[in-house]
């Protein structure tokens, strides 16, 4: 994977950031993708409590 240079506002950060369950809604254009991939690859690392992503409930 390659690097971005994407900046993240306070509001994406927070996305990423916050433990357990989130539900992102936001128009076209403005940067889902990026925040579930990078909150998935949080929940990988350890950075963020929450279920083991890739364990089954």
């Amino acid at each position: 994977m390659s690097s971005t240079n994407i900046v993240l506002s306070a509001e994406q950060r927070a996305a990423i950031l916050t433990p357990g369950n989130l539900l992102v809604r936001a128009g076209a254009g403005s940067g889902k993708t990026e925040v579930l991939a990078r909150r998935f690859v949080a929940l990988i690392a350890g950075e963020i409590e929450g279920r083991q992503p890739l364990t089954p409930a």
